[in-house]
């Protein structure tokens, strides 16, 4: 790998299918090289066997800024496509790939100006986080954490620079995620007595579900600009039965809870449990057992940080254009705050409505305005486009 500016490094990132759960190693094992060689301090941490998160320091080992950004993908089926999802398809001022957006933009910005950060006396240490599996429950960024906390660094603050259209978002929600299997006993359809339907079993518990999450809704609305401002609950997934005469012995589905910052989500969970064991024993009473069992697959806290920290202001200064804007997604920021209690603040090119998409792009303007809202965060030099 060699020094690039921004789109360079976007086309080389995006042509690496890193879809979440996929194996990384080979990128991040060529990053890290290339950071290392450029002075860093490489600390290199599996989330799982085959995917690694990277965390290059440069100027020392605590204090200063972590600015971090994902390199993990959705899957993009290239039948849904105009182009080659995982080739750069530059179109006038469009940028189309898998990842432009959210957010391999962004990584490229922080790519581009890694050799000037080599080569600069800085002031403050910067810290350069690459993560993976962000878009499955930020599992990569909460294995780093761990190290972060035991060995350091203990940065003073953290940019994550998600697609913002470069507005800074103050907050943003956190996320339960759980998988729900319910059992019954199977049995001919012809008599529903002779079985108990896991689908029916289910079905209430997913319309208790629904009915909380309208209830959620008679709270009063949280101050700010979010696009849905309660909490919310979402069932997302449902499979269950064998063929539509045979009573269905299971079924699984999978719900979220996402939640704004200072709710007590536990207490919400709890009323949720209490819920599927009532009718998990009202569907007994008829002498065949039920179950239904909740698994927790994934989760992460919301952030929220004041408008008079020092942090906002600096990157306000930065952004002097720029509106404060709250976040109905998670990001990595939450996982920062809660565990090193530090400001994490998300602000990035690209704008969120195209992630997860087809035909996802960034524009050319947004990459360089991206990469010049880094330089003047880090106190680099800002180039003329």
């Amino acid at each position: 790998m060699t020094d690039q500016d921004s789109e360079n490094w976007l086309a080389e990132l995006v042509s690496h299918r890193t879809v979440s759960g996929e194996q990384n190693r080979d990128l991040m094992h060529a990053l890290a090289d290339w950071l290392e060689g450029l002075g860093a301090t490489i600390r290199i941490t599996p989330s799982a066997a085959d995917r690694l998160n990277v965390l290059a320091s440069f100027g020392g080992h605590s204090g200063g800024i972590l600015v971090g950004g994902h390199l993990d993908v959705v899957p993009a089926p290239a039948s849904n496509w105009d182009s080659d999802p995982f080739t750069l398809t530059r179109c006038g001022e469009r940028l189309y790939a898998r990842g432009t957006s959210d957010m391999k933009g962004f990584v490229a910005n922080m790519l581009a100006i890694a050799p000037q950060l080599s080569a600069s006396e800085l002031t403050q240490p910067v810290h350069l986080l690459l993560t993976t599996d962000e878009e499955i429950g930020c599992l990569g960024v909460q294995a780093v954490i761990q190290e972060l906390v035991m060995q350091g660094p203990r940065p003073d603050w953290a940019l994550i620079g998600e697609p913002t259209d470069l507005q800074i978002c103050t907050a943003h929600k956190g996320k339960v995620a759980y998988n729900v299997s319910v059992e019954g006993q199977t049995g001919h359809s012809s008599n529903p007595d002779g079985g108990l339907n896991a689908v029916d079993l289910a079905a209430r518990l997913i319309v208790a579900l629904g009915d909380m999450g309208v209830a959620l809704r008679r709270y009063p609305a949280a101050a700010g600009h979010w696009i849905y401002p309660w909490d919310s609950i979402h069932v997302g997934q449902v499979e269950g039965g064998q063929a539509l005469n045979v009573i269905a012995a299971s079924c699984h589905f999978d719900f979220e809870i996402r939640y704004l910052p200072g709710t007590d989500v536990e207490a919400l969970i709890t009323r949720i449990q209490k819920k599927a064991t009532v009718l998990e024993r009202q569907a007994s009473a008829s002498g065949i057992n039920a179950r239904i069992h909740l698994h927790e697959s994934s989760r992460y806290p919301g952030a929220s940080v004041s408008v008079q920290s020092p942090a906002i202001r600096w990157l306000s200064s930065c952004l002097p254009e720029a509106q404060f804007e709250q976040a109905d997604y998670g990001t990595e920021a939450g996982c920062l705050q809660a565990a090193l209690g530090i400001d994490a603040i998300v602000c990035g090119p690209g704008n969120i409505s195209r992630a997860h998409r087809p035909n996802e792009y960034i524009t050319r303007q947004e990459l360089a305005a991206g990469e010049k809202m880094l330089r003047r965060v880090l106190g680099l030099s800002v180039l003329d486009a």
